[in-house]
């Protein structure tokens, strides 16, 4: 299933969509389109509930008025649920060491420019994490978007998570092989998290043995059996007796 949200008109410009598996649609709550640079969808987990946010952020203008959207959007969440934000930053996040409260040390870039500025003080004042920069990884798992000279690498698609959450996030990279005609590669996480069972699909009960009352059984039949034995036995050898008392 797709879930696409786009410009008013037909311009194909901006948008953001989700690509979700037809095993765990019945596990969707709720989805909401904000505008053509916000999507939002809740996933029903075993434990607690997923929030995913995909976003488009702009190159040079309306930063402000982008992150202050965002902000809004992410409080509008309850602080119970995963808050996860995914998508398009247009940001570089350096090696400094002040950003390591934001992210790790193993950035494709030395230094932070200033769309990575905005986004690294959104995501310390609202607990995020930027998970891309964790892992140690080569340099083609970490670009997201090559020019056109196929020789500048950046890497500007981020994935936000929870802090709370961020010790479930296993694998977050570039995956270069996907021929989804874009510039961009996509970027895989795996994040270790227990999806609800649907309710039409619930296992059926398990009936116990009952050790005792089986017990008792074999104790009744091998009980009969042995006496059944022995009367043909006994019954045998008094037709015997019978027919020597006879023949006398």
């Amino acid at each position: 299933m797709i879930l696409y949200c786009g410009h008013k008109s037909d311009k194909h410009e901006f948008g953001t969509w989700f690509y979700i598996s037809r095993h765990i649609t019945h596990n969707l709550l709720d989805f909401e389109t904000l505008n053509e640079r916000f999507y939002k969808i809740s996933v029903k987990l075993k434990h607690y509930n997923l929030v995913l946010i995909s976003t488009h952020t702009p190159t040079e203008v309306a930063k402000a008025d982008f992150y202050s959207s965002l902000g809004k959007v992410c409080d509008e969440v309850p602080n119970y649920y995963m808050k996860t934000v995914i998508g398009d930053f247009n940001t570089k996040v350096g090696k400094q060491s002040y950003l390591y409260q934001a992210g790790g040390g193993h950035s494709l870039h030395n230094k932070t420019n200033d769309t990575g500025k905005w986004m690294v003080n959104f995501a310390l004042g609202r607990n995020l994490a930027v998970t891309g920069t964790w892992y140690q990884y080569q340099v083609i798992h970490k670009v997201t978007l090559t020019l056109p000279d196929n020789k500048t690498c950046n890497q500007i698609n981020h994935i936000l998570f929870d802090r709370r959450h961020c010790m479930n996030v296993c694998v977050v990279r570039s995956v270069r092989g996907a021929e989804i005609e874009s510039d961009h590669f996509l970027v895989r996480t795996k994040n270790r998290a227990k999806i609800s069972g649907s309710e039409k699909t619930k296992k059926s009960e398990i009936k116990k043995w009952d050790k005792q009352e089986r017990s008792k059984r074999r104790i009744h039949q091998w009980g009969n059996s042995k006496c059944i034995k022995y009367s043909i036995r006994a019954s045998g050898r008094y037709k015997c007796n019978m027919a020597q008392n006879k023949e006398e």
